[in-house]
């Protein structure tokens, strides 16, 4: 499945699992969190009047962090 800008993409048996493209990925561990930062990337669309693209939703940071009850060492 595709959204809009063909950027989303649903794979394997659950549905409300979802990949996109992002842009400066990484992952930062610390003793019983793991946080992983990337930038999301600019979305568009295209003007109907002018049929230029417009920016819908802008570049930003973003994160998620996972607390483990165990001490992961990388």
């Amino acid at each position: 499945m595709k959204d809009h800008n063909a950027e989303i993409l649903s794979y394997g048996e659950n549905p409300w699992l979802f990949a996109r493209k992002v842009d400066h990925l990484y992952v930062e561990a610390r003793k019983f969190i793991q946080v992983l930062h990337w930038t999301e990337l600019p979305r568009y669309k295209v003007d109907p009047e002018t049929l230029e693209f417009i920016e819908t939703v802008p570049r930003r940071a973003d994160s998620f962090s996972q607390r483990y009850r165990w001490h992961v060492d990388f």
